[in-house]
């Protein structure tokens, strides 16, 4: 890919081969047309979307589809990239609403307030100078942004967009320097999903159900924010102070047998690949790494992680490579494919997750 600004493709020579394979042949082309057109059709995508719900409902997963509406724009500058950024500040009612409380504390009785939040993934808008620049959309209930006609509350949101952009996604952008043009959102919005698992009374309620992955999603992560005395403090899962942030993207090959109208391959991503960071490191000479069929583990002086693999993997057969620029461990494991025909209804698409 050439450097033209635009965001590199994670694809290989083998995946890209046999995509244009598949272009070629009409029956792969009509029902990737099929499926665009259906998607482009808003009343297609709502029976879509609420037949996806309800599957993951079947399977214990609370599903939302965020689809943010305008609200304020915050617009910064990026100083790694030396370009200028944006955070939409938006809205969405599937999102859970902000919580008051009143609380003593020293004698000193404050409000503390909890801003629950969706934040969406990077995507590339150009401003209007024609220039490429990066977007995030960090999206409130409807319920925060009619606060903000309160100046104080309006900041706190702000401060509390501007942490989730910058240390959540490890944009390197100055909270100070920071301006709000007279514009209710930047570029086009980018729908996300938040997936919830649900307990059930019953422990036996989904067992006859296909096990899938308990991650969070790459689309969408809904976390919270707690606000006291004026001071935003994030509100983090508890974990082991020496295990370090990671990743896990599928990937799979292009299958013809995957788009018959007869039935559809439950089959498992032809790869995972897990991306473990490492910033104390400027290489993994230090680094003890052990793949196992259904596991990971790391181990080093500073990190220590043990990892359960979403899906059986070769382990003979793996590959590893450490980004020195992003001091980033880089695991690609071919993954051991157990195909079968089943019902269309019970078929996941293979996603993304995150940590």
């Amino acid at each position: 890919m050439g450097n033209d600004g635009k965001e590199k493709l994670d694809i290989t020579d083998d995946e890209l081969a046999k995509f244009k394979e598949a272009m070629k042949k009409e029956e792969f082309r009509k029902l990737l047309g099929e499926y665009a057109q259906e998607l482009a059709d808003p009343v297609k995508r709502a029976e879509y979307e609420a037949e996806l719900v309800q599957l993951e409902s079947q399977r214990g997963v609370d599903m939302k589809f965020i689809k943010p509406e305008p609200g304020y724009v915050i617009k910064g500058f990026c100083k790694k990239k030396q370009e200028k950024c944006f955070i939409n500040v938006c809205t969405c009612a599937e999102i859970d609403q902000p919580v008051f409380t009143t609380s003593t504390q020293d004698g000193q009785t404050g409000q503390s307030c909890s801003l629950p939040y969706s934040l969406s993934p990077m995507h590339r808008e150009k401003d209007n100078k024609d220039a490429e620049c990066d977007v995030y959309d960090v999206v409130f209930h409807p319920e925060v942004l009619m606060r903000c006609q309160n100046p104080k509350f309006k900041e706190m949101v702000t401060d509390t967009a501007l942490d989730a952009v910058i240390n959540d996604l490890r944009v390197d952008m100055d909270k100070k320097e920071v301006k709000f043009p007279k514009m209710k959102f930047k570029g086009k919005a980018a729908e996300s999903v938040i997936r919830k698992r649900v307990a059930a009374e019953d422990p036996d309620t989904f067992s006859h159900l296909p096990k899938r992955p308990d991650f969070p999603d790459l689309q969408g992560e809904e976390k919270k924010k707690e606000t006291k005395c004026g001071k935003t403090t994030p509100a983090k899962p508890k974990k082991p102070s020496d295990e370090p942030e990671y990743r896990i993207v599928y990937r799979d090959n292009i299958d013809m047998g995957n788009f018959t109208n007869d039935r559809v391959a439950a089959v498992a991503p032809s790869h995972l690949i897990v991306y473990i960071s490492l910033p104390k490191y400027n290489s993994a000479a230090n680094v003890d790494l052990d793949v196992y069929t259904d596991q990971l583990e790391l181990h080093s002086k500073d990190y220590n992680l043990v990892l359960d693999l979403p899906y059986g993997v070769d382990s003979d057969n793996g590959k590893a490579k450490f980004d020195k620029q992003k001091k980033e461990l880089c695991i690609t494991l071919e993954t051991v494919k157990k195909s079968q025909s089943v019902p269309e209804s019970d078929v996941t698409e293979p996603e993304s997750t995150e940590r």
